[in-house]
């Protein structure tokens, strides 16, 4: 879905298909909607204006797939946990031969 699409349905949602609306509220010139509408793309600045008035991610609103993004964010974290975790037995052992030659040495 473009951004012109995305933001139609929203326009649709939430102004009632009022453009005029939708400008005012992003603090955006007919003009510059104009373009949006026709297929243009706008500036980073535009973009981040309409999703901050809006409450959307810039993501969604470019068409990004968020899905897979939060997927590969958990399956990233999911790594972190293990490397985490084998990171954490590795201590465990250090720790428990560091005990048993201190209990050697006092003996």
């Amino acid at each position: 879905m473009t951004l012109s699409e995305r933001l139609t349905g929203l326009v649709e949602k939430r102004f009632n298909g009022n453009w005029n609306e939708f400008a005012r509220n992003c603090d955006l010139r007919p003009s510059t909607v104009q373009r949006i509408k026709e297929g243009n793309d706008p500036r980073i600045d535009t973009v981040l204006r309409i999703a901050k008035a809006l409450n959307v991610s810039v993501d969604w609103l470019l068409g990004n797939n968020v899905e897979e993004t939060e997927k590969d964010m958990k399956n990233q974290l999911l790594d972190n946990f293990e490397t985490f975790l084998k990171d954490l037995d590795l201590m465990k052992s250090r720790i428990q031969k560091l005990e048993q030659e201190v209990r050697n040495c006092c003996k």
